[in-house]
């Protein structure tokens, strides 16, 4: 199994810059591995190898918007959600993070930045989310930071919110368990808002767990 990722971005006053391919993430090592097949498809561009085996070069016209895209098909997988950071991929689900599937372009991760996901092709029974946002197939986002930070998840998942006090908590279910999904959505949302309270955090981004 393997997901194909398209990459499009401009960057004014610039013709040339590194990709970031993932590299090391909580003791998984190598990641870059998983990362095949980059093809470029917007013209005026080119890439390049570099000295690093996380990185490409690539040039381009200076303002122009470049297309990429690459196949991730992991080397290595964690034989269970909860065991390592290993990205998990198969015909029932995956489970991803920014950190060890995505490409980018070497720009400051905190600086402000318009950046939009959107999931396509995937099966009309699938559930998918992200650190994002969740129940819609194009999310919206403002620094990278927030990507390679961000949880990936799409399968046979059961999502459910809460009531309380975070709204925009998203939990993501899959397999029988001896506990009610609603409940530990409510249950986690409550420990998240005391937390909030506790440090005085006014921000409200959304939180995936599964």
């Amino acid at each position: 199994m393997a997901l194909k990722v398209t990459l499009s971005f401009a960057v004014a006053n610039r013709s040339a810059m590194d990709l970031v391919l993932p590299s090391e993430w909580q003791g998984a090592t190598e990641l870059f591995r998983s990362i095949r097949q980059i093809r470029l498809l917007s013209s005026g561009s080119a890439i390049h190898d570099s000295n690093k085996p996380s990185r490409r070069r690539i040039s381009f016209e200076a303002g122009k918007p470049v297309r990429l895209e690459y196949w991730f098909q992991p080397e290595k997988q964690s034989p269970q959600p909860n065991l390592g950071f290993r990205p998990i991929v198969n015909s029932d689900y995956f489970v991803l993070t920014g950190r060890n599937f995505l490409v980018c372009p070497d720009l400051p991760e905190h600086d402000p930045v318009s950046v939009s996901v959107e999931w396509a092709n995937f099966p009309s029974s699938w559930t998918l989310a992200d650190s994002l946002g969740a129940q819609d197939r194009c999310q919206k986002g403002s620094t990278l930071l927030k990507l390679s930070n961000g949880l990936f998840i799409g399968g046979d998942f059961r999502l459910r919110t809460s009531s309380a006090a975070v709204p925009q908590l998203y939990l993501a279910v899959r397999g029988q368990w001896q506990f009610d999904d609603a409940y530990l959505a409510e249950l986690a949302s409550k420990v998240i808002a005391d937390e909030r309270r506790f440090w005085n955090d006014r921000s409200l981004p959304p939180i995936l767990l599964f």
